[in-house]
């Protein structure tokens, strides 16, 4: 008898729990792309002439298949760095 009130407290208590509206986390295509930008590696010394080459705009735009970091013109300027090289150190600490 204690055991079934106990169960049907417990099924009351859960059917009185409201769901919560999941957030949409969903991101559109054009949040991907400029947060994958970030990342994108577009022209290194050895790709300049390649960009140059491209068949097609869609070509010379394409991220190279490179490991690497970018810092933009902001973030340097942001970083508060006397030089380029105080930038990046401040930008990143593994640079020395």
């Amino acid at each position: 008898m204690m055991l079934a009130a106990g169960l049907l407290g417990l099924a009351f208590g859960v059917s009185a729990q409201q769901a919560e509206p999941e957030e949409d986390v969903r991101m559109t295509r054009a949040e991907r792309a400029a947060a994958n930008e970030r990342y994108c590696i577009r022209e290194t010394g050895s790709r300049i002439t390649a960009s140059r080459e491209a068949r097609s705009r869609s070509e010379r735009d394409a991220c190279i298949n490179a490991g690497g970091r970018v810092y933009t013109r902001e973030d340097i300027e942001r970083s508060g760095g006397v030089d380029v090289k105080d930038a990046l150190r401040r930008l990143d600490p593994s640079i020395r």
